[in-house]
Order: C-alpha cells, then sequence, then structure tokens
C-alpha cells in the first residue's frame, strides 16, 4: 500500500536536504581554505576586528536566508555560492561604510530592493553584470548597508 506525504513532511525533508547539502559544502571549503586551492589565496574581506568571515550557501537557497547569515557576520563576509552545476562562485560583502567608492555600485535599496524569495544563484547571476557591485539593505537595522561583488569563479580540486 503506497502512502502520500504531508506537505510538512516533504518541506521537512528538503530541509534535511539542504541541511546536509550545505554542511557537506561547508566541509567543502574548508578544506580547500586549509589545505586545497584556496590555502595559499588571501580572503579580500576582513570585518573590524581582523577575522575573514566565510558564509556558504547554495544557489537554490533563498536571498533571505543569504542575507540573514551575512547579517549575523556584521555584514561582512567572503560568500562562496554553490550552484546547481556545482560552480563555485566567491563573492565579497562589506559594509557601505567600508567601500572605498559605494556610490559607484548599483543601489538596490527602497524600491530597487531585491525579492528575498529570489534565489541565490538569480542575485549571482545579477551581480555578474555590475561591475562595481550593487548595494543591498540587510534585514538587521544595526548593520549598515553591505555591498556585494563578484570575485571570482572558485575550482576545488
Amino acid at each position: 500500500m503506497q502512502t502520500r506525504s504531508t506537505r510538512k513532511e516533504r518541506v521537512a525533508s528538503m530541509d534535511d536536504t539542504t541541511s546536509e547539502r550545505l554542511r557537506s559544502f561547508r566541509k567543502e571549503v574548508d578544506l580547500s581554505l586549509v589545505f586545497g586551492p584556496l590555502a595559499d589565496v588571501g580572503l579580500p574581506v576582513v570585518d573590524d576586528h581582523g577575522q575573514r568571515m566565510v558564509v556558504v550557501a547554495l544557489g537554490d537557497e533563498r536571498l533571505g536566508v543569504l542575507l540573514r547569515r551575512i547579517a549575523q557576520t556584521g555584514g561582512n563576509a567572503n560568500v562562496f555560492v554553490k550552484g546547481a552545476d556545482d560552480e563555485v562562485v566567491r563573492l565579497s560583502v562589506i559594509n557601505d561604510s567600508c567601500a572605498l567608492d559605494s556610490n559607484s555600485a548599483d543601489d538596490m535599496t527602497g524600491d530597487a530592493r531585491p525579492s528575498l524569495q529570489a534565489t541565490v544563484a538569480v542575485f549571482v547571476d545579477y551581480l555578474r553584470t555590475q561591475r562595481s557591485g550593487v548595494r543591498i539593505p540587510l534585514d538587521s537595522h544595526d548593520v549598515p548597508m553591505p555591498r556585494a561583488t563578484v570575485v571570482d569563479d572558485v575550482q576545488f580540486a
């Protein structure tokens, strides 16, 4: 006899799958930063305390989830995003107050704010078209507006 899963069970299952994929990607990034091809590459974003915060995301996650993770770092982060084709992209996200020329970035605040329901992959695709990056609002009111730019595609061994 075949049973049908409820929507709640399917969502919980997807969340478990996403969590496992995210954990696996986090481990892949950590190993690459310590022992792999990124071990000799300095991460460009440093926070006010000299820390190089790393945030990971999957391309199919919602942008709002990524922005919350960035807000938890204080708005400065080296972000690694893994797309559906296993391509990894590194983003630099810095507080607007620390940006050298924040006025050159595309202002995505106010009415131009991206949907928090958009996927991270769609946001990365848009970022690729913006040479000077974008200014994006975070949910947290105490974190200055960050500026995000695509740094490069990353190859893991």
